[in-house]
């Protein structure tokens, strides 16, 4: 009984695993609607304004609020710069781009969060 011994992965193998990838990225590649992005920032619950990132100018934003809040628009991003409260969390959030993103400065009561034409979150799920 001299039974050849098995390969743990064959070349057919890695051809499969190397196919999947590729067509992952591709699918990826397809979907993945960059363009279309408009960040909404809202002050108690009230939207002050609306700016289309893919045309927006870049800006900083203050707005008159206790705490006083800056927003940056910057390469069709937008992000929290400056926050007169105890924690600066907002800030840590970082640049916001996809649609589903969102960023508060909870004692200043200021949303922002980034919406996309098609009405639907470029995000899955969030974790941690």
């Amino acid at each position: 009984m001299n039974a050849k011994p098995r390969k743990l992965i064959t070349t057919t193998d890695i051809v499969i695993i190397v196919t999947i990838f590729l067509l992952s990225g591709l699918f990826g590649f397809l979907f993945m609607n960059p363009s279309g992005k408009t960040a909404v920032i809202t002050v108690d619950g009230a939207e002050v304004r609306r700016i289309d990132l893919d045309t927006a100018a870049d800006e900083v934003i203050t707005l008159d609020t206790d705490p006083q809040v800056k927003i940056r628009v910057e390469d069709g991003t937008i992000r929290f710069i400056d926050a007169k409260c105890p924690t600066n969390a907002c800030q840590h959030r970082g640049k916001l781009l996809a649609g589903g993103e969102v960023a508060a400065c909870v004692p200043a009561g200021v949303v922002i969060s980034i919406t996309s034409d098609g009405g639907s979150s470029d995000i899955d799920a969030v974790v941690g």
